[in-house]
């Protein structure tokens, strides 16, 4: 499945992540809080999410953890992002709420998209 959510609070940032996703002939589906991109995935079934940790409405460790829940939504893969999580406990946490992945930002647009095909088998 070529469609991704991507959940980011910062605008630049998530037009950038759907611009290099989408030229790549990704569906990009956004939002910037974690309660509409809940729906989001709820609603489009995406074969990715990739979502900012520190967001508004429902941050993106309890929006991992609410996906890996629902039995409809629990094999989604997820990436998690984040400019200013990365204490020392933050991959036990990262790891407790489900996430596939975690990158650092800024981010390493080649590599996220990398990662994205190899998730989504189109690498």
């Amino acid at each position: 499945m070529r469609k991704v959510v991507v959940i980011e609070d910062d605008k630049v940032t998530l037009r950038l992540i759907e611009k290099i996703l989408m030229d790549e002939g990704f569906e990009v589906l956004t939002a910037l809080d974690g309660r509409v991109g809940l729906d989001l995935v709820q609603t489009y079934l995406p074969g990715l999410v990739i979502s900012d940790m520190l967001i508004p409405s429902i941050d993106g460790m309890e929006l991992t953890k609410r996906i890996r829940s629902n039995s409809l939504l629990k094999n989604i893969p997820v990436i998690l992002i984040s400019a200013v999580y990365k204490g020392y406990t933050f991959k036990r946490d990262i790891e407790e709420s489900g996430a596939d992945h975690f990158m650092a930002k800024p981010l390493n647009m080649p590599e996220l998209l990398r990662i994205a095909k190899e998730i989504l088998k189109e690498s």
